[in-house]
C-alpha cells in the first residue's frame, strides 16, 4: 500500500518508473519566452492619424515617400533618407535616396505617389520642382496623394500644448521652413505645372493637417492614342455588324435553294 502510494506520488510529480528503483527524470520544461518588446516609436506618424482619409486616394502600385517607418499601405514602395530623422515604425526602408529625384522610376510607371508631412521641410523655391517630378513618376490619370501641414494652424497648436524649443525659440517641428505653407500655397504651386489638376481636396484635417490630391492630366499624346482606340472599336464593331448580315443573307439564300 505504501509503495504504491510512493509510485503515485512520483507519477504525479512527472517521473518515470520503469523498474524497481530506477527513476527517470521527467522532461525539461519549456524556457518560458518572454513576448517580443514593441519596437520605439519616437511618436505617432501623421499616417496614422488620417490613414482612413488618404488610403481611398493610394490604390494600385505605389510610392511612399519620405514614409518614416510607417507606410501608407502594406504594399505601398517605402523610400526614405539612408537615415530617415523619422521613426514611427519598424518597417525598413527599401529605396534610400533623395526624394527630389525619383532615379529608379521611369517616366508614368506608377499609380500613385504619398508623402505626409515632407514637403513643407524644403525651401520654398524647391516645392515646384519636387511636385513636378513626383508626377512625373505617375501614370497620366495617375495621383500625388499629400498629406500637408497648414504652417499657422500648426504653430498655432504647438502653442496650446507646449511644443517649444527654448534654445532655438521655435514651436513645433524646426525643419519647417515655409512659414506660409498651406492649401492656398499648394493650390497656387499646382496651378503653375501643367498638365496637373485637383481630383480631391480636404482642407481640415485633424488639429493642423489637410490632403491635397493632384492628378496627372492625359497629354496630347495620351488623348490622341484613346481616340485612336475609340476609332478602331468602332471600326471594329461596324465590320461586325456588316459580317452579321452577311450571314444572314447567306442563310436565306441557303434556305431557298432547300425548297
Amino acid at each position: 500500500m505504501v509503495k504504491s502510494s510512493i509510485q503515485w506520488a512520483l507519477r504525479r510529480l512527472g517521473y518515470e518508473i520503469r523498474r524497481k528503483g530506477d527513476f527517470i527524470d521527467p522532461p525539461a520544461a519549456e524556457p518560458v519566452r518572454e513576448p517580443a518588446a514593441e519596437p520605439v516609436r519616437d511618436y505617432p506618424s501623421e499616417t496614422s492619424k488620417h490613414r482612413d482619409v488618404v488610403c481611398q486616394y493610394c490604390v494600385g502600385a505605389g510610392l511612399d515617400v519620405g514614409f518614416g517607418g510607417d507606410p501608407v499601405s502594406k504594399s505601398a514602395v517605402r523610400m526614405d533618407l539612408p537615415r530617415p530623422y523619422a521613426n514611427t515604425g519598424d518597417n525598413p526602408v527599401q529605396l534610400p535616396g533623395d526624394c527630389r529625384d525619383l532615379q529608379w522610376f521611369r517616366d508614368g510607371a506608377l499609380d500613385y505617389v504619398y508623402s505626409s508631412h515632407l514637403l513643407e521641410d524644403f525651401d520654398e523655391r524647391e516645392t515646384e520642382p519636387i511636385l513636378r517630378e513626383w508626377l512625373r513618376v505617375v501614370k497620366p490619370g495617375g495621383v500625388v496623394v499629400l498629406l500637408l501641414p497648414d504652417q499657422q494652424r500648426y504653430v498655432a497648436y504647438c502653442r496650446v500644448t507646449g511644443q517649444y524649443d527654448p534654445t532655438t525659440g521655435i514651436y513645433g517641428n524646426a525643419y519647417h521652413s515655409i512659414d506660409r505653407f498651406s492649401m492656398d500655397y499648394m493650390l497656387e504651386t499646382v496651378a503653375r505645372i501643367e498638365g496637373a489638376e485637383v481630383a480631391a481636396r480636404h482642407d481640415v484635417v485633424g488639429d493642423y493637417s489637410f490632403v491635397l490630391v493632384v492628378r496627372k492630366r492625359p497629354g496630347a499624346k495620351e488623348v490622341s492614342e484613346i481616340e485612336e482606340l475609340r476609332q478602331r472599336l468602332h471600326a471594329a464593331l461596324s465590320e461586325r455588324d456588316e459580317l452579321k448580315m452577311s450571314a444572314r443573307d447567306l442563310r436565306r439564300q441557303l434556305a431557298k435553294t432547300q425548297t
